[in-house]
């Protein structure tokens, strides 16, 4: 939906193995992974990592893709994830509603 998306994935160690992204809006989004247990903070938290999502262009969305393998990247005390429209860490920019999927597979 619209808004920053913010979840908690889980609350114990996993690894993130592939991430698949598109963005169909005019501007780049951005994907934030946090290493915690409970739901990220925007204001505050500092993300592990920043994903960028191209915007689209002439109407293709933009994609990203992170094909790891099958250890992955590892969040020890949990993993959550938001989406902004700003590439600042404590950044509270919404996404509009549709704009941005994301499809991760993670393993523990």
């Amino acid at each position: 939906g619209a808004g920053t998306n913010i979840a908690n994935l889980s609350t114990t160690t996993n690894g993130v193995s592939s991430i698949y992204a598109t963005n169909t809006g005019s501007t780049p989004a951005y994907i934030k992974l946090y290493n915690k247990a409970t739901l990220p903070v925007l204001a505050t938290d500092i993300p592990e990592m920043i994903i960028v999502v191209p915007a689209a262009v002439s109407g293709v969305p933009g994609v990203y893709t992170l094909p790891i393998g099958f250890s992955g990247l590892r969040f020890n005390s949990g993993l959550g994830i938001a989406i902004t429209g700003g590439s600042a860490d404590t950044d509270t920019t919404a996404v509009t509603a549709g704009q941005v999927k994301v499809k991760m597979s993670r393993n523990s």
